[in-house]
């Protein structure tokens, strides 16, 4: 049940980092056997309609809750193209201008969704949903994160115990 609750919280920072170790390749992930075991089970679960990837909608449900609906167009437009239909599109991918409010201030862009910032970092083929291959690659980078995260915990209570330590230490030398 923690796992459940450190993949809302965590992973979101991990899709803020960025692909640390994402290849487009198919290179297996390497992951420990235990986690690999969880992020299978997590990816199966919010797999709903069991095509083996998870599309906007899933990814809108896993981060944002049940009824979550992924909001506005894919994150990156062109996905899933050839080169050659990419090259027609350029030109009208051109953002339009904003526009001005009625109290004349330019309007605010509209927040980016935690669905597509995961879509933007891990979908290495483009196709706009990801891969159990392209979700263990994110469970790789989140399981060394996390390994990192309870190595600077560890290190920061050591330092404490020490300080504590010197501080009695110094107190009874005192008397």
């Amino acid at each position: 049940m923690r796992w459940v609750l450190l993949i809302g919280v965590v992973g979101l920072v991990s899709v803020l980092i960025g692909r640390e170790s994402l290849a487009a390749d198919d290179k297996p992930a390497n992951l420990s056997p235990q986690f690999a075991n969880y992020v299978r089970t997590y990816f199966e679960q919010k797999d709903k309609n069991k095509d083996g990837f998870l599309d906007r909608d899933e990814l809108a449900k896993a981060f944002r809750g049940p009824k979550a609906k992924p909001v506005g167009d894919p994150p990156m437009k062109g996905l899933g193209k050839s080169d050659d239909e990419n090259s027609e599109d350029k030109d009208s991918e051109k953002p339009a201008p904003s526009k001005p409010s009625a109290k004349g201030k330019t309007a605010k862009p509209k927040p980016t969704m935690p669905e597509d910032e995961f879509l933007k970092t891990w979908d290495a083929d483009g196709d706009v949903k990801i891969s159990l291959s392209e979700f263990e690659r994110w469970g790789e980078v989140f399981e060394k994160e996390m390994k990192e995260m309870q190595n600077y915990q560890q290190q920061l209570q050591r330092n404490w115990q020490q300080q504590m330590q010197n501080a009695m230490q110094r107190m009874w030398r005192r008397r």
